[in-house]
């Protein structure tokens, strides 16, 4: 990996894009442009039919719009596709960083998880066994066997979705730290407090957790969307 891939900041996969516009306040047309990507140091413009820009390297007044927030940014622009244009913050890169951490704290937490090498996961009787983990305490692990989900445990800044072997999906808080066995095995039948129902804002975070899970596999990724449905 060179030291240009090495500097580019991590982009948010955000599908569908929600929550973040931009209006270019110095431009003939006026109203929210929508995004295309977003990270620490850029973003992405989905160019419509009727704008019109200038050659890459000027710079634009801008105000970005985040869920609820408003910003007032400088930008420079890269490039410039029929589709996209693409453009670096110029000013507020704290700000900015505040905004898209406070933001999109599931996304970020999902784009730093790692998959554990199989070798290092104790083998299961009902399938292989993939585990998705960070240093931040939230993680995914997942029993599967012939292309299907037998079981998983999705753990979220201190919420626990699980389902077991017989389908049956619940929700839970941890209230303590867990006791980390080294094999992907959860020790959390005492830590946990079940609840009969999950908060929405909960299960919007964990599907927003869900699309970002670096080589999660799209099957799966469905599959647990589908089961969050599920709990009440």
């Amino acid at each position: 990996m060179n030291e240009t891939t090495q500097a580019r900041a991590p982009r948010l996969r955000l599908e569908p894009i929600r929550h973040v516009t931009v209006d270019l306040l110095d431009q003939d047309r006026a109203g929210q442009i929508h995004i295309g990507n977003l990270s620490t140091s850029g973003i992405g413009l989905l160019r419509p039919p009727d704008l019109v820009l200038p050659e890459p390297g000027t710079r634009l007044a801008a105000r970005l719009a985040i869920r609820d927030s408003l910003t007032e940014v400088g930008l420079e622009l890269v490039h410039v596709t029929r589709s996209i244009a693409g453009c670096r913050f110029l000013e507020k890169l704290g700000a900015i960083r505040g905004l898209i951490a406070r933001h999109f704290q599931s996304e970020i937490a999902a784009m730093d998880l790692a998959e554990v090498r199989a070798s290092l996961i104790r083998p299961q009787p009902d399938g292989e066994a993939r585990w998705f983990r960070s240093g931040t305490g939230c993680e995914l692990y997942l029993v599967h066997s012939q292309g299907r989900i037998a079981r998983f445990s999705l753990t979220l800044f201190g919420n626990l979705i699980e389902m077991s072997t017989g389908g049956v999906v619940t929700y839970g808080r941890i209230m303590e730290e867990e006791n980390d066995s080294g094999d992907g095995l959860k020790r959390l039948a005492d830590l946990v407090r079940f609840e009969p129902f999950i908060p929405e804002e909960i299960r919007q975070s964990a599907r927003r957790f869900l699309w970002n899970i670096p080589g999660l596999p799209e099957e799966f990724r469905c599959f647990l969307e589908q089961r969050l449905v599920l709990i009440p």
